[in-house]
């Protein structure tokens, strides 16, 4: 009994003396998940396609498609609004489009 008394007064002394600290607890990192590319969108080669003073915007299988810089994406109802709107005062548009002849250009190009 009395080294139990001992023992409990020897903890009860560390622990107000600051001696003893517990262990930490331990905290598991996970590196976060890489962020997949972005999935859905589909690109489109189109058969003519103009400039509207804002993006090229061109026709591939009867959908309105536009120019992101990279790849020819589907128009979203945005660009489609402001392309109709330059539409009605460019009416012959289609006429004077630039027909898309990627592949043949660049042979030309590179020749």
């Amino acid at each position: 009994m009395k080294i139990v008394t001992w023992v409990a007064c020897l903890t009860l002394a560390a622990l107000v003396s600051g001696c003893y600290t517990p262990p930490a607890a331990t905290v598991a990192v996970q590196s976060p998940q890489p962020i997949p590319p972005p999935t859905g969108y589909v690109t489109y080669t189109p058969e003519y396609y103009t400039w509207d003073g804002y993006e090229y915007v061109g026709v591939a299988g009867g959908q309105y498609v536009y120019w992101d810089g990279r790849v020819w994406l589907a128009a979203s109802p945005v660009i489609l609004g402001r392309f109709h709107g330059w539409e009605r005062y460019h009416p012959e548009w289609r006429r004077t489009a630039i027909h898309y002849h990627h592949h043949q250009e660049l042979y030309q190009y590179h020749r």
